[in-house]
């Protein structure tokens, strides 16, 4: 008995920190409860759908977000990459049409002279001269639309079995109702 009156101001110490540390638990407890119960059934964060651009991922998660942010950017530089080549392509169409000029101009006055004149090496340069003259340089691909058709599975698929059935790039482009260079930019990334 004179343990228990030696030790008492002690264990009252003691069992005064486990009744405390009890009430803070169950505060804690029952306000985690009450927390959860409140946003169990609370909507996520939702992002508005926007309705000015025809295909958007605003409402996803990051991470297709930031996909979609990466696929633009790298949309945005094939698209300038492609310009640069077409730019060059211009210039040397250019300067090969001078050429032509130029060689048509020493052909003539060769058979004025009447040298012969009929070469085969002549014809397919002539051939080429001809099909680079029906090129077109303005006809860049919109690239909007090759980056909707290619997020889209189900325009993606439904070209790429257009194209399997046969059809040609401008019965695709009519009936996907897409330009040319956009439904061939589509095609040469098939996988």
């Amino acid at each position: 008995m004179d343990w228990i009156r030696e030790q008492l101001p002690y264990l009252a110490f003691f069992g005064g920190l486990v009744l405390l540390t009890w009430v803070m638990l169950r505060r804690v407890w029952t306000r985690q409860r009450k927390t959860k119960k409140e946003t169990s059934n609370a909507p996520l964060v939702h992002v508005p759908h926007s309705t000015d651009r025809p295909f958007t991922m605003s409402g996803g998660p990051n991470d297709l977000q930031r996909w979609q942010s990466e696929m633009l950017t790298i949309t945005r530089q094939f698209q300038a990459e492609l310009n640069t080549k077409i730019h060059y392509l211009q210039q040397a169409m250019t300067l090969a049409q001078e050429d032509a000029q130029r060689l048509q101009a020493l052909l003539d006055a060769a058979k004025q002279q009447g040298i012969d004149v009929t070469s085969p090496a002549i014809d397919p340069l002539q051939q080429a001269m001809e099909v680079a003259a029906r090129f077109d340089a303005d006809a860049a691909p919109d690239f909007g639309v090759v980056t909707e058709t290619l997020c889209d599975a189900k325009k993606k698929n439904e070209l790429y079995a257009l194209s399997d059935e046969g059809k040609s790039v401008e019965e695709i482009a009519a009936a996907m109702e897409m330009d040319l260079v956009a439904v061939e930019m589509v095609l040469s990334m098939r996988g």
